[in-house]
């Protein structure tokens, strides 16, 4: 039970509910919706099994739907459409997509493949299709597909060129496939920057989420001494949106319009280091003007990021007389931010005391776990107090303190981390503990990677 409870949303319904997506898009919407009324006409006030359901998608469509899905529920993993281009053509092939080692599971892949000469619906199984394409070639277009999709360099170099003329999701795919494949070393950092380099004039704060994350996290294993470099790069990446936007909002601006600003102003002053925006951001988080509420979270994050331990002191009182849960757990995260060797010290000491509450104790030691300069020192003394801390921690949210462990690159730390739990482990969490394990694993082959050479192609 206490796996199924780890589990269940990620599998029953970010999987489930993409993969049906990635179908109807396939389909058609109207074919899908016509399927699915007839399902449920034959099958009103009766039981059924899930075959019932693709075997009324299929009589509406003429397509395996039966065949297609199987593979999709009943196997493991996702794959990655390899995208090779010839004259005028693209050729298509699928391999098991991993962070780490190679896979041999294939599937039955809906593919979309847009070129100006229409779109294409295509299914890929074991052996590579050959698709007939214009110019402007998007695989996976509509964004919908439940798979990754790597081209190949000229393909990748066009796509970069043109990003801006993408749909937004489509846009968001080809990034987030780019971060991935870094992840998984198929893709190196500085292609990676290149591509989101074209996204200075972005305006979807879902885009900015995916590319900023991959920039985050070059930002965790380049070393402090190439560090300017990438944050050069990240002022000039956001600094004309974050101008266009400013610090106020206007009255018939939408909610994501605020938040996009909120996080461009925190990109800036965090993983841009901009000197002004941080000054700026200190002023508004010690004043009580009334401050569009964006805004003044991202004052916060950034004063915490910059702060010193008369900042966590001030943190962590009004934590404490705060009128609301809500701005509780707010100053309380801001304190944990605080990049000082005593900082993690105090808060796991409050932990194990019972200070803090037992629904803020998991996530509180999660983000310790998670920080660039505090981790480390956080990982040696939950060594120290093992026990301890597995008595105060409720136990269905234990293993949510690892929830940021795999940012530990650094070799020695996730060597440490992952030999303890050859010897200690938490009931119930058998598998997310193995997972957090790889994750450590990809993330210390993406420090040992680019480490180095990424400071020389920023420099």
């Amino acid at each position: 039970p206490a796996e199924a409870d780890a589990m269940f949303d990620v599998l029953t319904y970010e999987k489930g509910s993409s993969v049906l997506r990635m179908l109807e898009t396939y389909l058609g919407e109207e074919v899908f919706r016509r399927g699915v009324r007839d399902y449920l006409r034959t099958h009103s006030f009766g039981n059924t099994d899930t075959a019932d359901l693709w075997a009324a998608l299929e009589a509406a469509s003429g397509e395996p739907v039966g065949e297609i899905m199987d593979t999709w529920i009943f196997q493991g993993g996702y794959p990655v459409v390899d995208v090779a281009s010839a004259a005028e053509t693209v050729t298509l092939r699928q391999r098991q997509f991993r962070l780490l080692g190679e896979g041999d599971t294939t599937w039955k892949v809906p593919v979309l493949v847009r070129s100006s000469d229409g779109t294409d619906r295509v299914l890929i199984e074991d052996d590579p299709v050959v698709v007939p394409v214009g110019s402007d070639v998007v695989v996976n277009a509509g964004g919908e597909g439940f798979y990754r999709v790597a081209y190949d360099d000229d393909l990748r170099d066009a796509i970069t060129e043109r990003l801006g003329d993408l749909d937004p999701l489509e846009r968001f795919a080809v990034v987030s496939d780019a971060s991935a494949s870094m992840l998984a070393g198929d893709l190196e950092a500085s292609a990676y920057l290149e591509l989101v380099s074209g996204l200075s004039a972005e305006t979807e704060i879902d885009v900015w989420m995916i590319a900023l994350g991959g920039v985050g996290e070059l930002d965790r294993i380049i070393s402090s001494d190439d560090r300017p470099a990438l944050q050069d790069f990240v002022r000039q990446l956001v600094a004309d949106k974050a101008g266009e936007l400013g610090w106020a909002p206007s009255a018939d601006e939408s909610d994501r319009e605020r938040s996009l600003r909120g996080l461009l102003i925190r990109t800036l002053g965090d993983l841009g280091d901009d000197q002004e925006v941080i000054r700026t951001a200190r002023s508004i988080e010690g004043s009580a003007e009334d401050v569009d509420v964006e805004v003044r979270d991202a004052a916060l994050t950034i004063t915490a990021n910059h702060g010193d331990l008369d900042d966590f002191e001030r943190f962590l009182e009004r934590s404490r007389t705060a009128p609301t849960p809500q701005l509780t757990v707010k100053y309380l995260r801001a304190a944990a931010l605080v990049p000082h060797p005593e900082v993690p010290r105090r808060l796991v000491g409050m932990v194990l005391e019972g200070e803090i509450r037992s629904q803020d104790s998991f996530w509180l030691m999660a983000v310790l776990l998670g920080h660039r300069d505090n981790g480390p020192r956080t990982w040696s003394l939950v060594m120290d107090h093992w026990d301890e801390l597995m008595g105060v921690l409720a136990p269905n949210h234990r293993y949510r303190i690892l929830d940021a462990i795999k940012y530990r690159s650094e070799p020695d730390v996730a060597a440490s981390i992952k030999a303890w739990f050859t010897t200690h482990t938490m009931e119930g969490s058998e598998k997310v503990i193995s997972q957090r394990m790889e994750m450590l694993d990809v993330r210390v082959g993406l420090r040992e990677r680019e480490g180095e050479r990424l400071g020389s192609t920023l420099g």
